[in-house]
């Protein structure tokens, strides 16, 4: 009898657990909105939803069309589920999951070169590549 009460109550825990969690393994498609966007030189923000929730796998950072840098996600602490950071920070820009949504703040840019950041995001066994361009002036 313990252990049939404490299977359910294992049950009903990672259920609870994973309600806003991203099925890995499974095949949701992301299909964001649009893959491709354009900010100016003054920076802003800019929020591109999609039809699933996901996770942020990496990002390339871009100077007049050659890479600078690569950063990927890490995972927090390393218990089960796995969790991966939801905001993910470069020089210049800060990239946030939220729920069905990918959230870009851009600084101003005042290098005088075109730069852009390409993000990948993953959902299972599926992903797509959203690319911000931020105009030189």
């Amino acid at each position: 009898m313990k252990t049939f009460i404490y299977s359910l109550l294992l049950i009903a825990f990672v259920l609870s657990a994973c309600e806003d969690e991203v099925l890995i393994g499974t095949d949701t498609p992301i299909n964001p909105e649009r893959n491709e966007a354009t900010i100016g030189a003054e920076g802003g923000t800019l929020s591109i939803k999609t039809e699933t929730t996901f996770w942020l796998r990496y990002i390339y950072e871009y100077e007049d069309g050659v890479e600078k840098q690569s950063i990927f996600n890490e995972l927090e602490g390393e218990e089960e589920p796995l969790h991966f950071r939801k905001v993910m920070t470069g020089d210049w820009y800060q990239v946030e999951e939220r729920g069905r949504e990918v959230y870009f703040v851009i600084a101003p840019n005042d290098t005088g070169k075109e730069r852009a950041i390409e993000v990948s995001i993953s959902s299972g066994n599926t992903g797509d590549d959203i690319t911000i361009t931020q105009s030189a002036d």
